[in-house]
C-alpha cells in the first residue's frame, strides 16, 4: 500500500472524514451549529438582530397592520382634540374671522404622532417605516380635507401649506418618534 492509498494522518489520532463542525478540519468550526458561524442564532443576536422570529419570515397580517392603524387612530384623535374643525379665515359674508392660529396645533399633533410612533416601534421594531408613514399620510389627508374646504380671501393655496408646513412637521414628528424608539430600545440579551 502506498502513501496515496492511506487516509491522511490526523495529529489528534482520529482518521477518516471530518465534518463541517470539526474545528480541526480545514475550514472547520464554521458550520451553522457553531456559535461563531454568522447563521447561528446566538451570533445573530450579537450582531443586532431582534428578539423573536427571524427577520426573514413574514409576519401574519394582523401583526403587520396594527402598528400603522394605532398611529392613524392616534393621529385622528389628536387632530380632533388639538385642531379646529373649520380653518376658514372669512365667514360666509366675507368678513374676517378671529379664530386661533391652527399652525401651533400642528406642532402639538406632530408631538402626539411622534410619541405614538415611538411607543409602537418599541413594541414592534419592524414597524419602523410603516408606522411613521401612516401618521404622515393621515395628517396630510386630514389637512388636505379641512384646508381645501376653508373659506379664504383670494385663492385657497392649501396645497402650499401641505408641502411647506404640514409634511415637514409630520416628518419631523413621526420619524423623530421612530428614532427615539430605536435609540432607547434595549439591546437583545440585556
Amino acid at each position: 500500500m502506498t502513501d496515496w492509498d492511506q487516509p491522511p494522518h490526523d495529529p489528534s489520532g482520529r482518521h477518516g472524514p471530518t465534518g463541517p463542525n470539526d474545528p480541526d478540519a480545514p475550514g472547520g468550526g464554521q458550520g451553522p451549529d457553531d456559535p461563531a458561524h454568522p447563521e447561528h442564532p446566538s451570533a445573530r443576536d450579537e450582531l443586532g438582530g431582534v428578539d423573536g422570529p427571524d427577520d426573514r419570515t413574514p409576519l401574519p397580517l394582523a401583526e403587520r397592520l396594527w402598528p400603522p392603524l394605532v398611529v392613524v387612530a392616534a393621529t385622528v384623535v389628536g387632530w380632533l382634540v388639538l385642531l379646529p374643525w373649520d380653518w376658514s379665515t372669512v365667514d360666509a359674508n366675507g368678513k374676517a374671522t378671529n379664530r386661533s392660529d391652527p399652525w401651533g396645533g400642528l406642532v402639538l399633533l406632530a408631538v402626539v404622532i411622534g410619541l405614538t410612533v415611538a411607543a409602537v416601534v418599541r413594541r414592534q421594531p419592524r414597524a419602523v417605516l410603516s408606522a411613521p408613514l401612516a401618521g404622515i399620510a393621515a395628517m396630510a389627508v386630514l389637512y388636505s380635507w379641512r384646508a381645501s374646504q376653508a373659506r379664504v380671501t383670494g385663492g385657497n393655496a392649501w396645497f402650499f401649506g401641505l408641502i411647506g408646513v404640514v409634511i415637514p412637521i409630520g416628518l419631523l414628528g413621526a420619524f423623530g418618534g421612530a428614532f427615539l424608539a430605536i435609540r432607547t430600545r434595549e439591546p437583545p440579551g440585556r
